[in-house]
């Protein structure tokens, strides 16, 4: 946002994907359900397929795989659990790239370079070590790098993103983005409903339900808050 304008400015990160792999990490650092969510309407808005991508899975527990899928299982298909260095489910994330034009997106230290390395060892993608200090990944990527893959496709690896601000969501377009609101906002007594308080809103009814986790919703609401807000001028804020 530049200073005295309300209107946010686009920064295009990549084109004419085929495919967005959100790649999380499980812990170490953890990545925060809130930012998943971002990058996922982020794609929604651009109409682009996502999958994601569950990194560092062996140094998870059972239950820790359940909060994921049970947090995710109605938003995105497929959901991956990895591991680079256990070299665990490899082979699925690269049957799923093969010959496809494929975006890594993610914070920095949750993998997306080695798992690139894991997939194609020609790449030889250079990676780093998380920081013992604060537990946060080190920048490795500096920017945007296109490379062809030996499957015939290719794969763009990115910085690691400290922040996502979905640009051209709308009060309007965002329950689109969120698969378990999308179903059945239709249902909603109201055509315009925003799903917050309105009488007859049937997505307030399922939250907190394993069609549509408490979490995902808050997401949804403070995008919703966001939206509102970068709708409306300067001057009556």
């Amino acid at each position: 946002r530049l200073p005295g304008f309300s209107k946010l400015f686009p920064q295009v990160i990549a084109a004419n994907l085929d495919l967005v792999v959100i790649v999380a990490s499980i812990a170490e650092p953890l990545t925060p359900f809130g930012f998943i969510d971002r990058l996922l309407v982020a794609a929604n808005l651009g109409n682009v397929p996502t999958a994601l991508v569950v990194n560092k899975a062996d140094l998870a527990g059972n239950d820790q795989y359940d909060r994921w899928k049970n947090n995710y299982r109605n938003a995105v298909d497929p959901i991956i659990f990895t591991s680079a260095m256990k070299k665990q489910n490899i082979d699925v994330l690269a049957d799923m790239i093969k010959g496809r034009t494929v975006l890594f997106a993610g914070r920095s230290g949750a993998g997306k370079s080695s798992l690139a390395n894991c997939i194609d060892p020609n790449l030889d993608i250079k990676t780093r070590e998380v920081s013992d200090v604060t537990g946060k990944g080190k920048h490795t990527t500096s920017a945007v790098k296109l490379h062809p893959t030996s499957e015939g496709g290719w794969l763009a690896d990115t910085p690691g993103l400290r922040e996502c601000g979905p640009y051209g969501k709308t009060p309007e377009n965002l329950p689109f983005t969120f698969p378990e609101i999308e179903r059945i906002t239709e249902r909603c007594k109201f055509r315009d409903c925003r799903h917050k308080t309105e009488i007859g809103c049937m997505v307030t009814e399922i939250v907190g339900t394993a069609d549509f986790p408490e979490e995902r919703y808050k997401s949804y609401l403070k995008l919703l808050s966001e939206a509102v807000e970068e709708q409306t001028p300067d001057y009556l804020k």
